[in-house]
Formats: C-alpha cells, structure tokens, sequence
C-alpha cells in the first residue's frame, strides 16, 4: 500500500537546503522506516514551498499543516500512454565513483534506459529544467552536490506492475533529497 499527500511546509523551513527538506519531509513521517521491505525515506517532490510525497504510511496529523492524503491506486493499463513529470539526479558509476550524467543527449539516454527497466518505454522527451542543488546531510559533513535535472515526457506502458512497483521505489539518485518521484500528469 501506498499513499499519496500534497501539503505546504512550514514557514521556518529553509527552502533552499536540500537536508532541511529532507529533515522536514522525515518529521511528517515517522513510521516510514518502520515498514516491512528495505528502508527508504519519503519519496517527495517540491515546487516552490508545496510537497508532494509518496510513502507507505499515512503522515502524521498535525492541526498547524494542511496535508491532503489519498491511497496511491492510479489505474493504468499496458499500452497506455501517460504523461509525465520527473525531476531526477542522473548519474552513472566509473571506478565506483558516482558521477553526474552530463548533456542533454546523455541524459535523455539515462532516462530512457532507466524507464526501460521500469516496465515502460520513453516515446518522447524533453528537459525542461536543470541546475545544481546543494543540501548538507548533516551539519559537519561536507556539502552535497546534486545534479537536478527535470524531464517532461510521454512514456508507453508495457509492464503496469513493474512500473507502478519503480514509482513506489522511485528513479536515480538522491531520492531522500527531492529527486526520484515520477508524476502522472493529466
């Protein structure tokens, strides 16, 4: 099971701090880590101060945030298909180190390959934003560096659970910090 919450963060959150999102996403959460299945963080997507989150447990119910919360069950069909909206940090492993996917053509390989696992195939796409995004995960460690990357698309659907089980899971890299939620658009 699934849930789906959209809400607005508080206004002593700094925005801008991809750790402080985090942080404040976790909060909402706090039995999320205590599920059955591997230990994840909320999957969760920002657009100015609004959240949208994907996670296994309801958030918690605070009076002080309006937080709108519904079962994840989109109904979807193979060979349908969808619209989307993904905001990922594309990166690829060289000598075990991670590191960034650069260019436009490389990146839209990036998210084709990892659609591709995911039980859909890309059949188009654009970026339609992209910059760098720095978070601390704790305060004496050095800052994290991300590669934000948006893509607006349209994928085909060939396997609905595997792709409905990716989403759940979420795409790339940095998926605690913003990054991984991929959104059906209407």
């Amino acid at each position: 099971m699934a849930y789906i919450s959209q809400f607005v963060a508080r206004s002593d959150v700094n925005l801008n701090d991809l750790g402080e999102c985090h942080r404040f996403v976790c909060s909402l959460f706090p039995n999320e880590g205590e599920t059955s299945g591997p230990r994840i963080s909320p999957l969760h997507y920002k657009n100015g101060n609004q959240f949208i989150t994907l996670t296994r447990t309801s958030p918690l119910d605070l009076p002080s945030l309006n937080v709108r919360t519904k079962l994840f069950d989109p109904k979807i069909e193979n060979g349908w298909q969808l619209q989307f909206h993904l905001k990922a940090n594309p990166t690829t492993s060289i000598n075990r180190r991670r590191i960034p996917v650069l260019g436009e053509k490389n990146r839209l390989d990036w998210l084709k390959k990892v659609l591709a696992t995911s039980g859909c195939e890309l059949a188009k796409a654009h970026i339609c934003a992209y910059c760098v995004e720095r978070g601390l995960h704790r305060s004496w460690e050095k800052p994290m560096t991300f590669n934000s990357v948006t893509f607006r698309g349209l994928l085909r659907v060939k396997d609905k659970d595997n792709l409905l089980d990716s989403v759940k899971r979420g795409f790339g890299r940095g998926k605690a910090y913003g990054f991984g939620l991929l959104l059906f658009v209407r």
